[in-house]
């Protein structure tokens, strides 16, 4: 699901000042607080924010019209749960961060009031050495003396895109329980719904190729099992990223390591509270190209979806639902370009297990996310 969601965690990064911590100055330990915000879109109020702080965590809980958000910010990462209308995605970060970013904070000697409260001006991040020339995405944030955000902006050239400021400001005691992620957010219930299946069972073994640094290196292995699939990614022997996912579009779980092994990156797709009929299924939205392909002796038609100017993801299928090629591309507003092209080298078909197809436990493990 992480090829669905991509455009959609670009726009909210590029168009929100939500994609933000809220920012302390090196060496500053906020209190205890709440803090009650506003958010603007290009001059429009979009959504009502609560901030409250203990110790090393920090949550936002965010409020639109069409959706609900929720934060939870520490030293080490971010845990975040989004509720839409069909599905609820929680995503767990550790250590994080986009190298085209500059991240150096920098005091600006400005000095503001709001509320009656005293703060500083600081530019938190800006475009950095590797974002394409012209990017200009810069954030900032006022700051109180003992660490309280009481507004911040994101601004791109002379222009105010999103900004999120304070309405009011209680230094009180918070709870550890008030702000730390439930343990909840990683029990998984879903292989009940394990419903026999027409779709034969099948692993297939693809390599990298196209523009990627690590093509011709990299291998993806595929395990499908009805309308359960898991797929493993690994680049030098290592593994890099695990994707299961159901077919509704509704219920998946990707996982990511780093280069040296440590685990970067959970995020996990569960259905809302909605009635059905909102439901749909992935292969929904796929469009026919009228392309076909032959590979390994089996010829495969070519499907696309969400094809825009940047973003973008084609396959090519057989008959039986087999992915035998796997295009895709994005580009965010100052990264680089990314262009993949997965090709498979084997199919078997085969009876594919359930115990092949579900993480193992200690992927699931709070203690990993510093939750416990």
């Amino acid at each position: 699901m992480r090829l669905l969601l991509f455009p959609a965690i670009l726009c909210l990064a590029a168009g929100s000042a939500a994609a933000e911590p809220p920012f302390a100055p090196p060496g500053v330990s906020p209190p205890d607080y709440v803090v009650t915000m506003v958010e603007i879109l290009h001059g429009k109020e979009v959504a009502r924010r609560s901030v409250a702080h203990h110790g090393d965590w920090t949550r936002i809980e965010r409020t639109g019209e069409t959706y609900r958000s929720v934060v939870h910010f520490s030293v080490n990462g971010v845990v975040g749960v989004h509720d839409q209308r069909s599905v609820s995605l929680t995503s767990f970060t550790r250590g994080f961060d986009l190298s085209y970013r500059d991240h150096a904070p920098r005091n600006t000697g400005e000095r503001q009031t709001r509320l009656g409260e005293t703060c500083t001006v600081w530019e938190v991040s800006r475009p950095g050495k590797e974002a394409p020339s012209g990017s200009g995405l810069f954030h900032l944030s006022c700051v109180t003396d003992d660490g309280i955000e009481l507004w911040q902006r994101s601004i791109y050239g002379s222009n105010v895109i999103a900004s999120a400021e304070a309405t009011r400001v209680e230094r009180q005691t918070v709870g550890s329980d008030e702000v730390k992620p439930p343990r909840s957010l990683l029990v998984l219930g879903w292989w009940d719904r394990d419903a026999p299946s027409t779709i034969p069972g099948h692993e297939t073994i693809m390599e990298l190729s196209g523009q990627s640094a690590d093509a011709g290196k990299s291998i993806r292995t595929t395990h499908q099992r009805g309308q359960w699939r898991s797929m493993e990614e690994t680049v030098s022997g290592v593994r890099r990223r695990l994707e299961i996912a159901h077919d509704s579009g509704r219920m998946s779980f990707e996982y990511a390591w780093d280069e040296l092994g440590p685990p970067k990156q959970l995020t996990i797709i569960r259905p809302a509270s909605t009635p059905e009929g909102i439901a749909t299924t992935t292969s929904a939205m796929w469009n026919d190209t009228n392309r076909s392909e032959t590979i390994l002796g089996e010829t495969c038609r070519w499907f696309g979806m969400m094809t825009m100017s940047d973003v973008g993801r084609s396959r090519c299928l057989t008959n039986g639902g087999v992915v035998l090629k796997d295009h895709w591309r994005w580009r965010g507003l100052e990264g680089p370009a990314v262009v993949q092209e997965w090709t498979a080298v084997r199919m078997t078909q085969r009876p594919v297990t359930l115990d092949e197809i579900k993480p193992s436990a200690e992927l699931l493990d709070p203690r990993m996310w510093g939750i416990e």
